[in-house]
């Protein structure tokens, strides 16, 4: 079977398990509980984001790019669990993670999940149009500011939804709170900066390493774009269970940004 298919049998699996438990907190299951199905969530998610890499960049570069997101994303929550940088204040996390230097080992694995979702989706636009990947080369280095600037706003509008549910769970918190569900502002900023210091790094690397995989399937990069609507779709439905409704319309904006891929992607077949 191609790694295609696997992909999307994958996909299709954790999209049937994600609105299982959307549907069940919303009835009101613990959103807190760890549970086994949770557990095979995360490691489908980061399975197949790993294969989507490989796909798309080559081994080679998969892994270059989940070290810097991993390294990057883990020096700057060291910073904010240390000092208050970087998040708009000090933060903690709940003592039930296992952790190192105050950061649970899981969380490099998510700041290089979400940076990939970032980056690819942000890829996808260009490849709809017909433009060559990697982006960026020395023609248009000018581009590359904007471009991941782009890339930290689509992570950011994830955690826009994301961390008013993980504070009000308790899996961590601000210790000063913040205007935004008890989050800072800063902590959006920080994501940004941080999300593009990422794919700027890795984007810089590809000027002198373009060679990505030949005849990729252009509709793998919609499993990205539609595993982005599934995560904010999830928030979207429990967020009155939470009564926190006008995240159900934050939710839209990404909704909107799946909207306009997918017309360029068909306009343009």
């Amino acid at each position: 079977m191609k790694a295609e298919k696997i992909l999307w049998i994958l996909f299709t699996i954790i999209t049937v398990l994600m609105v299982g438990r959307a549907i069940a907190v919303y009835r009101g299951f613990d959103f807190q509980k760890i549970d086994a199905i949770y557990l095979l969530l995360m490691v489908l998610m980061f399975f197949v984001y790993c294969m989507h890499s490989i796909s798309i960049l080559t081994a080679k570069k998969a892994i270059i790019f989940f070290t810097i997101a991993s390294a990057i994303g883990f020096f700057f929550e060291y910073l904010g669990v240390t000092y208050g940088l970087a998040f708009g204040g000090l933060y903690v996390y709940d003592d039930s993670f296992l952790k190192i230097f105050g950061i649970p080992f899981v969380i490099p694995a998510f700041w290089a999940v979400f940076a990939y979702m970032s980056f690819t989706i942000v890829d996808s636009f260009f490849v709809w149009i017909g433009k060559k990947t990697p982006i960026i080369n020395r023609k248009n280095i000018s581009l590359l500011l904007p471009i991941c600037i782009a890339d930290g706003l689509i992570a950011m509008s994830m955690d826009l939804l994301m961390d008013p549910f993980q504070v009000k769970s308790g899996f961590w918190h601000w210790k000063n709170g913040g205007p935004y569900f008890n989050v800072p502002i800063g902590n959006f900023t920080g994501w940004v900066l941080v999300i593009a210091i990422i794919t700027g790094i890795f984007r810089l690397y590809e000027l002198k390493n373009p060679i990505r995989n030949t005849n990729v399937p252009k509709n793998l990069y919609l499993l990205i774009l539609f595993s982005y609507a599934i995560f904010c779709m999830f928030y979207m439905i429990i967020a009155p269970k939470f009564e926190m409704r006008i995240l159900s319309m934050i939710g839209v904006i990404p909704l909107i940004i799946v909207g306009i891929n997918i017309y360029l992607y068909k306009r343009h077949q």
